[in-house]
């Protein structure tokens, strides 16, 4: 091993190994399946390579290769990449032949593999599904030894990592015993992940680099600044976004290069636009998945290369993209997540001997708090814990069927035991597989033999299979064309483009303001213009709060009422926390009003409900998944009390609920005390059956199963036709428990009630307070201007325009579609009756059985 050890570190101008590297060469040569755990920039990705290429080499001195021999697989195409740019010169130089395949891979590269396998072939887990019904792909397979699966933290504990998972049994009842390499920069629980990774099978060895890495971790309260006040509304900039953007400016030119984070493509977008407005010679630019391929592409190199300052990205650029060497990161607000703080740090000292440098720029009382005590928890290593849910119907659906196309026909015994030996799927009985074998067959999706145990494919198999390849949530985008080149812009998504997209509307995007010329069936033309335009928004990007996070604002919050109250000073608790004392002096003056009012300081310990003149606010500190459930009981419990149409929004701090009726925060607290934490999941199945959050979550599985074609929406069917139909099927039980699981969390709203019911926690009923309404100042931070004001009333208008209506006689029952803002007479056009009511079509499903 050693002379082919020298010749590859030589090829590769690697002059000594990192104890990583060294750690890992052992192990992984000798054929033992692992997990690699080590800081972004600590050449974990070698650590694994260098083992693998060299007993590649060996072997196939041996015997020549047939196929593949070594699966690289990333959870992103630009990842795939990323990492052919790094090793195909050096893979070249060692005579291993190397390719990518993805969704993008032009058909004549893939003829090409298809004919002359690569060995080493870098994929994502959605081709190598395809992989598997491809006959001479298939074939190629049967050669793979080795598998990386880079990034695992991002599919651990996901829909495409359990299909992932099964995939890997696959392959491995393909070829024979598969070596397994997971690789990583943050894990929680590094032996679930192990597990996950191997299945049942031996442990994996874990090879984890304990070297710290240096970190500089630091908060910036955005200010109000008097003498920036002329051009926030000459701009129409918030002024802490203002003042954001000057921090930001004056540090990078201290720099070579900065990365600056935002939580969501919506932010980017305003940021993106509001440099390129206040100081357009500033070299800036915008990356997110929603821009083209092209500009990406474009703009990774740009940065690459110097020619820009910083760029504003968002989880885009959170894995291991190589852009090159970066200075600092700043992250826009609270990243809202450890290991989402650690990951996008991390890109910056992109070397294990460099100095991670990083600043939250955070405006708001819980933004400032909540970012305090996401670097505490970063320094002392406590990252989220995910909790992956085990046997998704969804999944198992989807890999019955890819198996069944693959093989033509299937043994149920087979397949049975191939799932249950993927760590997803142990628990998995063999009552539960009938059945969804039993739900497919009255889909005609298979056919099933009792008699010979086998499944085998139907004409809709095949459809099927190719529809639901990816495991995220469609929703429908379109695509953006600009005029002048031809070329591709990016992609907005359908809820935008129904509420605001027309011939003449303006938007922001890659930080420019487009003017839409045209609306075509799935693409947009628009052409570049000056001045200003809205800003987007796209599909499932909230990320959310933990609840251990969120207690620990509790805490927080309560040390600074100790300040308020004279018993520890601003200096103590600075030190205590590890901050500046600076960066809690705004927070410190809200907890001080709050007291100075004699108003309860909701605390990790105390909960206060508030009752305002529009609104009652639960302030409790419990993260956002527990918010989530707490607000759908006490909801579900008012409306059946009999106070209707009660609106709801959470955050990770408070729950706000509002209503056309009254609602008493003495009815609120009363809810609260008598919640039994043994009747939870109960109360919540009954109570979200008829939320819109459940309609979402069933169309999704619905099409995900088969139900439904991909390409309808919620407007297209009659939903609680389709509820009805599918109360007490799989389908039915999938949608309820992926909520409950994917958006709840139930193990700490229980233990959260428990002790409330214990006398642990205090709920205390008051007047609205500085703390509860402080959300409506975070709110306008970023997404508001008072001088723009006249511009976000004209938006709203002519959104409520073009919302969709059905229009009903109550003389006659005839219904019709109109648009709110379409002119036309209040009439009938049968019976000419003017008693006629306007719904939206979601409301007229729900009293349509009244009519």
């Amino acid at each position: 091993m050693k002379d082919g050890l020298t010749e590859i570190m030589r090829l590769k101008g690697i002059e000594m190994l990192t104890s990583l590297q060294r750690k890992a060469l052992e192990p992984i040569y000798s054929g033992r399946s692992a997990l690699i755990i080590a800081p972004t920039g600590s050449g974990k990705t070698e650590a694994a390579l260098i083992p693998l290429f060299l007993r590649h080499l060996k072997d196939k001195k041996k015997s020549p290769l047939r196929g593949f021999g070594i699966l690289y697989i990333a959870p992103l195409r630009a990842l795939n990449r990323d990492l052919l740019r790094r090793v195909e010169e050096w893979c070249a130089k060692m005579g291993i032949t190397v390719s990518v395949r993805h969704s993008d891979t032009p058909q004549s590269e893939r003829t090409r593999q298809s004919i002359h396998p690569p060995e080493m072939l870098i994929t994502t887990p959605e081709t190598l599904q395809i992989l598997f019904s491809g006959k001479r792909l298939k074939e190629h397979l049967r050669s793979v030894r080795s598998v990386v699966v880079d990034e695992i933290h991002e599919l651990y504990g996901e829909d495409r990592g359990v299909q992932l998972a099964v995939a890997l049994e696959r392959l491995e009842e393909l070829s024979g015993p598969v070596q397994r390499i997971g690789l990583s920069a943050t894990v929680e629980n590094p032996k679930e992940v192990a597990r996950f990774l191997v299945g049942e099978r031996e442990m994996p060895v874990i090879i984890a680099d304990n070297t710290p890495k240096r970190q500089e971790l630091r908060i910036y309260p955005a200010r109000e600044r008097e003498d920036d006040r002329d051009l926030s509304v000459r701009h129409r900039i918030p002024p802490r976004a203002l003042d954001a953007l000057k921090y930001i400016k004056e540090g990078a030119q201290e720099v070579r290069k900065v990365l600056i984070f935002t939580n969501t493509r919506d932010s980017s977008e305003a940021f993106g636009s509001w440099f390129h407005n206040v100081y357009p010679d500033f070299p800036v630019e915008v990356h997110h998945g929603s821009l083209s391929r092209d500009i990406r592409t474009k703009v990774e190199e740009s940065f690459k290369r110097g020619e820009l300052k910083a760029l504003i990205c968002t989880s885009s650029m959170e894995l291991g993209i190589d852009i090159g060497d970066v200075d600092r990161v700043y992250q826009i607000s609270s990243p809202r997540r450890v290991e989402r703080l650690i990951q996008r740090v991390g890109r910056s000292g992109h070397s294990l001997r460099g100095v991670s440098r990083g600043e939250i720029i955070a405006f708001s009382f819980d933004d400032i708090l909540e970012s305090v005590a996401l670097i505490k928890r970063t320094e002392e290593g406590l990252l989220e814990e995910k909790r992956p849910r085990e046997k998704p119907i969804i999944v198992l659906v989807n890999q019955i069927l890819a198996m069944v196309l693959s093989e033509k026909s299937l043994d149920v015994g087979r397949l049975y035991a191939l799932l249950r030996r993927s760590r997803p799927f142990r628990k998995l009985r063999f009552k539960e597989l009938m059945e969804v074998i039993e739900f497919l067959k009255s889909l005609r999706i298979l056919s099933y033999d009792p008699t010979g145990g086998t499944i085998r494919s139907t004409r809709r198999t095949r459809t099927y299979f190719y529809s639901n390849i990816s495991m995220i949530p469609d929703e429908r985008s379109y695509k953006l064309k600009d005029l002048s080149s031809g070329r591709l812009v990016g992609q907005l998504d359908e809820k935008f483009v129904a509420s605001f997209i027309a011939p003449g509307a303006r938007f922001i995007l890659y930080g420019r303001v487009w003017e839409v010329v045209s609306v075509e069936e799935d693409s947009i033309l628009i052409s570049p213009v000056a001045g200003s335009g809205e800003i987007p928004n796209w599909v499932g990007e909230d990320i959310p709060v933990d609840f251990h996070v969120a207690q620990d604002v509790g805490r927080l919050r309560e040390d600074l009422e100790g300040v308020a109250r004279g018993t520890s000073s601003l200096d103590e608790v600075s030190r205590k926390w590890g901050v500046e004392e600076g960066v809690l002096k705004a927070p410190f003056e809200i907890v001080k009003k709050q007291v100075e009012e004699g108003l309860v300081v909701p605390t990790h310990r105390r909960v206060t409900v508030e009752e305002g003149n529009e609104e009652v606010i639960i302030n409790a500190c419990v993260g956002t998944e527990v918010a989530e459930a707490l607000s759908k009981i006490v909801a579900g419990e008012l409306q059946e009390e009999g106070i209707g149409g009660v609106m709801v929004e959470i955050d990770p701090y408070r729950i706000v609920l509002r209503s056309a009726f009254r609602v008493r925060g003495k009815d609120v607290v009363r809810i609260l005390l008598g919640m039994a934490p043994s009747n939870l999941r109960h109360k919540l199945t009954k109570y979200l059956s008829s939320s819109m959050l459940f309609r979402w979550q069933i169309l999704h599985v619905a099409k995900k199963i088969g139900i439904v074609e991909r390409e309808v929406s919620l407007r297209d069917l009659n939903m609680n036709r389709l509820i009805e139909r599918l109360e007490g099927t799989i389908a039915y039980r999938e949608a309820i428990e992926r909520i409950l699981q994917e958006r709840m969390d139930i193990r700490n709203t229980t233990r959260f009630l428990k002790r409330i019911e214990r006398g642990e926690i205090e709920v205390h009923l008051q007047r609205s307070s500085p703390i509860g309404l402080s959300y409506r100042d975070a709110r306008r931070e970023l997404l508001y201007s008072g001088a723009d004001e006249r511009t976000i009333l004209a938006i709203i208008e002519k959104r409520l325009k073009v919302t969709p209506l059905t229009m009903v006689c109550l003389a006659c029952q005839r219904r019709w579609r109109a648009s709110a803002g379409g002119g036309a007479p209040l009439q009938c056009p049968v019976c000419s009756s003017r008693r006629v009511a306007a719904l939206h079509p979601m409301d007229y499903e729900r009293m349509e059985k009244h009519l």
